[in-house]
């Protein structure tokens, strides 16, 4: 039901805490994860209704690409993702055993906007969802307790 671990990250239908995910100042390469020797940190990250936070995830602020990263048990793949201070976009980004697709998702510092997300088992939209160090709205968040649906 709940997707307990994946290298590190708890990632499940309510996040508590996905600690340990650690992307160092020297340029350090995790599972085919590319990122520079600048690199901040990004703490405290709030998301969601049921996100509480966010620990240890050090994300850069001069990241430029990870392509092709793939996490965990049923991961597909996460395509063209730019994070960093200011994110341009990540495309088809698809996370988790029930996630369909996140598209036109912007994360950052200073997240613009994130459409048509789909996340976790019962959640069936999340639109106009706003992210970065602290959430400013959650617009239209749809919870779906169905699992055929995300099961097809």
């Amino acid at each position: 039901m709940h997707v307990d671990e994946i290298d590190g990250m708890k990632i499940g239908m309510h996040v508590d805490e996905i600690d340990g995910m650690k992307i160092g100042r020297n340029g350090n390469e995790i599972d085919e994860i590319k990122i520079r020797r600048e690199c901040d940190e990004i703490d405290e990250m709030k998301i969601g209704m049921h996100v509480d936070e966010i620990d240890g995830m050090k994300i850069g602020m001069h990241v430029d690409e990870i392509d092709e990263m793939k996490i965990g048990m049923h991961v597909d793949e996460i395509n063209e993702m730019k994070i960093g201070m200011h994110v341009d976009e990540i495309d088809e980004m698809k996370i988790g055993m029930h996630v369909d697709e996140i598209d036109e998702m912007k994360i950052g510092m200073h997240v613009d906007e994130i459409n048509e997300m789909k996340i976790g088992m019962h959640v069936d939209e999340i639109d106009g969802m706003k992210i970065g160090m602290h959430v400013d709205e959650i617009d239209e968040m749809k919870i779906e307790c169905m699992l055929m649906k995300l099961m097809k």
